[in-house]
């Protein structure tokens, strides 16, 4: 939910932040060509983050960049009347944070499932990591919406934490629910 809803209003959250500087403290280039290099450049994170997930744990690692991801994500809404470079630096983050896990998560299933089981096990994963691609988009405006609207930075505050929540909750679910298993 996060990665499509974030990916989703990209553009309109730095066109929002955007308007908000003027002169000197302006944007460098467009929101449109912004979204795009960001969302270029954060795809190694997958990858890297899977490395990153062989060192530390696959379940130490997942929880560390669900929660980063989250409060990035907020801290990322707060940041729109900061300088331009504080935006970029915090949107490329955010964006590197949210496909962080996306290998590992994958890796965890494949070696989790049974070999019988494991296109079937892939199938479903992508219907629910799609279905969120649905919902978080949708989530997202709907909250920004209620929030206030788009010209409130508090209101993009509240829609980056609504698709984040899970990512936010995900270290207390484990923690409550989690057990000892490692993943």
């Amino acid at each position: 939910m996060e990665l499509f809803g974030s990916r989703a209003w990209m553009v309109a959250f730095l066109a929002f932040a955007a308007g908000l500087h003027a002169g000197a403290q302006n944007f460098p280039w467009n929101a449109a060509a912004i979204a795009a290099v960001v969302n270029v450049v954060a795809v190694p994170a997958s990858i890297v983050g899977n490395e990153i997930a062989l060192r530390l744990g696959r379940r130490r690692w997942i929880l560390i960049a669900m929660l980063a991801s989250g409060v990035f994500g907020i801290a990322l809404a707060l940041s729109a009347p900061l300088h331009w470079a504080i935006v970029l630096a915090l949107l490329t983050t955010h964006a590197m944070l949210v496909m962080a896990d996306s290998g590992t998560l994958t890796a965890g299933l494949i070696g989790s499932a049974p070999p019988a089981l494991r296109g079937a096990a892939m199938g479903f994963y992508s219907l629910v990591g799609f279905g969120g691609g649905m919902l978080g988009p949708t989530l997202f405006g709907v909250v920004l919406d209620l929030a206030g609207g788009a010209e409130r930075a508090a209101a993009w505050a509240w829609a980056y934490g609504a698709v984040g929540a899970g990512c936010l909750a995900a270290p207390l679910a484990v923690r409550l629910f989690g057990g000892g298993r490692a993943a």
